[in-house]
């Protein structure tokens, strides 16, 4: 009876050893997000295979997202081949809407699913006011000093299969 017990308690030790295990590597693929990166690329899949640059940030981005060990992060990200405006003090219309159409920010909180590998993106702050109180799902990739971020599929609009944001660590 003895011998009983003590495999029992043996393995409730181990089990809770095992979800200790697991959590700490939870907490640890959460702490790689932690910090600055700098976008590298947003390409578009389409259904018949084709893909192409996000058309908001085009070819060559320009933009951050901060990740804090505070759970917060915020984005900005915008087209560097957006036109310049004539007089900063006084936009025409058209240099006004070139700021929703190549230009995109959005802040909140964040949480990491390691099991099932994406990031939840709760958003508190946006450009579109529409998105605020929404949640972005991003699954996720590290890659050396690579951070992939794939859209949900269920966030796609139709005709399109995937959308891949990659993100290079900033270390300086």
């Amino acid at each position: 009876m003895q011998r009983r017990w003590a495999c029992v308690i043996a393995v409730l030790l181990w089990s809770g050893g095992a979800l200790d295990l697991h959590a700490q590597a939870g907490a640890d693929v959460a702490k790689q997000f932690v910090g600055t990166w700098r976008l590298v690329s947003t390409i578009q899949t389409f259904a018949d295979g084709t893909s192409k640059p996000d058309p908001q940030v085009g070819p060559t981005p320009n933009g951050y997202m901060i990740y804090t060990d505070t759970r917060r992060m915020c984005a900005m990200f915008t087209n560097p081949a957006r036109p310049q405006w004539a007089s900063p003090g006084m936009p025409t219309e058209a240099e006004l809407r070139s700021v929703v159409d190549f230009m995109g920010a959005y802040c909140g909180s964040y949480e990491v699913n390691a099991e099932g590998g994406f990031v939840l993106h709760h958003v508190e702050i946006e450009r579109v006011p529409n998105f605020i109180g929404t949640t972005r799902k991003r699954f996720f990739k590290m890659n050396g000093d690579r951070l992939i971020l794939t859209l949900d599929p269920a966030q796609l609009p139709a005709g399109m299969v995937a959308t891949t944001i990659t993100w290079q660590r900033v270390t300086q």
